[in-house]
């Protein structure tokens, strides 16, 4: 097991079809794409849900109680819809603030702003519901722009 990542193997729950994908611990992670891709089941439905159950594992119930929901992990759901840039950024700074202490930082974004400060970014899709379901591409956000063929690429490009 890769200790710099969460590995996730043969997620099929929802319209997941065999999704298999490495995150990068202590980085700002962005997943993006299409709305019924599958985002939120690999976010919240394994990732969210895998470090619950960790976490029962390593404290007593006392414990738990008393812990915040995710042990090392922060999972955000667009955290900046609707907010003007100045007010991105000062998100972005949080979330910069929450790696360096030591958090890996798991955001559901469409935000441009933020997918290009992300440290990494994983798309899903291609399309939602049965055509989605499938990682389209893992990487940087400089590596998407420049070889990614999804339609966030393309949006990413633009924007640069």
């Amino acid at each position: 097991m890769n200790q710099e990542c969460i590995e996730i193997r043969g997620l099929r729950q929802n319209n997941l079809k065999n999704v298999s994908l490495d995150v990068p611990k202590g980085k700002i992670v962005v997943f993006t794409g299409v709305s019924g891709s599958g985002k939120s089941s690999i976010v919240f439905d394994t990732i969210a849900a895998e470090s619950q159950r960790q976490m029962n594992e390593t404290y007593t119930a006392f414990m738990r109680g008393r812990l915040p929901k995710y042990k090392n992990i922060c999972v955000l759901d667009e955290p900046t819809t609707g907010l003007h840039a100045s007010d991105v950024q000062k998100v972005m700074a949080l979330l910069d603030s929450l790696v360096k202490r030591g958090n890996t930082v798991i955001v559901i974004e469409h935000n441009l702003d933020v997918m290009k400060q992300a440290d990494w970014l994983i798309d899903v899709g291609p399309d939602g519901g049965t055509g989605g379901g499938e990682i389209v591409f893992t990487g940087t956000p400089g590596e998407m722009a420049e070889r990614g063929r999804t339609v966030t690429a393309e949006y990413l490009r633009k924007s640069l």
